[in-house]
């Protein structure tokens, strides 16, 4: 029985996918194994590595804790098949997620079943916020979009924002049936997509404090800008009703994908799929800065970040905060 169970707590599980970076889940795992309110178990996904050392490094955390278990994935799928892999061999109430260039404060957890235990049970999806080192040292919080005053994260305003961070959940695994697994099929943004399903069957409350620290890394998914464009059509696609409803949403869609295109020297898309962002928001200045670019290509909007970030940038910059 662990402490948890014994103290009538829910039990938590956290699954790590990892691949070919045996030095980054060390890091991860020890924030997750160190967390004030003890995990149940810790389950560490090889996605098929490359690299031997990798599964070697995994069963070393093993030995040294009996709460981590390592599970072997025979063939690569992506993070989406590691998480999901994990999903299915866990035995936690509830379940969190940790990407092994993550690190959470020694809180996290603890932070988060507080807030559960005060809302009851109404409460089923916990999230927190994400403070974020970029290239050049600026700190850059993100949060989940919700009201002053509230405790509940906006669906309205989180639809709007495509901004989701599965690294900063916490969720009941009744939530986790076949249906809302992760989507293997969308390379990135994977986590907005599966929170656009999940806070559609819950209310989504929030931890209104950074609890995960990130850095971005030049080898990040976020900066493969022809898998964003993909993953925002499958979106696109596979929730036309839900975003039918959301013309704003739509509009920061199309918006995102024009500037994939443009990243991506697909100047004529881009052009296209910026028309179809004013059509859902003519008023968004977005567009317009983004028209130029778009034509010239991205050169030009490379320069012209370049130009706004050394002008506007902060010490910290907030992402997503409080409205009204």
């Amino acid at each position: 029985m662990t402490e948890a169970q014994s103290t009538g707590r829910p039990s938590v599980s956290v699954v790590i996918p990892t691949r070919n970076r045996p030095e980054h889940v060390i890091g991860a795992a020890e924030s997750v194994l160190s967390q004030t309110f003890p995990v149940t178990e810790l389950l560490l996904v090889d996605d098929a590595s490359d690299d031997p050392n990798v599964v070697k490094t995994l069963e070393k955390l093993a030995v040294q804790d009996q709460r981590v278990r390592v599970i072997s994935r025979e063939t690569q799928g992506g993070v989406s098949a590691a998480r999901n892999t994990g999903v299915r061999q866990a035995c936690g109430d509830y379940l969190a997620f940790l990407d092994d260039d993550d690190r959470w404060h020694a809180e996290k957890l603890a932070a988060q079943i507080d807030l559960l235990d005060e809302l009851g049970n109404d409460c089923l999806f916990v999230a927190c916020g994400l403070e974020r080192t970029s290239f050049d040292g600026q700190k850059i919080y993100f949060n989940w979009p919700h009201v002053a005053g509230e405790r509940w994260i906006s669906y309205e305003l989180f639809v709007q924002s495509l901004c989701a961070f599965v690294q900063t959940v916490l969720v009941h695994r009744s939530l986790l049936t076949e249906d809302g697994l992760f989507s293997e099929d969308i390379p990135v943004m994977e986590d907005f997509e599966w929170s656009l399903r999940l806070l559609q069957k819950t209310r989504g409350a929030l931890v209104d404090r950074p609890l995960v620290f990130s850095q971005e890394l030049m080898d990040g998914l976020t900066v493969k800008y022809h898998l964003r464009a993909e993953a925002i059509q499958r979106i696109l696609e596979r929730h036309a009703g839900l975003l039918s409803a959301y013309p704003r949403a739509l509009s920061t869609l199309y918006y995102e994908q024009a500037k994939s295109l443009t990243m991506t020297g697909k100047r004529l898309p881009a052009l296209k799929k910026l028309w179809s962002a004013w059509r859902n928001n003519p008023t968004d200045p977005r567009i317009y800065g983004m028209l130029l670019p778009a034509m010239l290509g991205h050169k030009a909007f490379m320069f012209a970040r370049a130009i706004y970030r050394l002008f506007v940038k902060n010490p910290i910059k907030h992402i997503n905060g409080t409205v009204g």
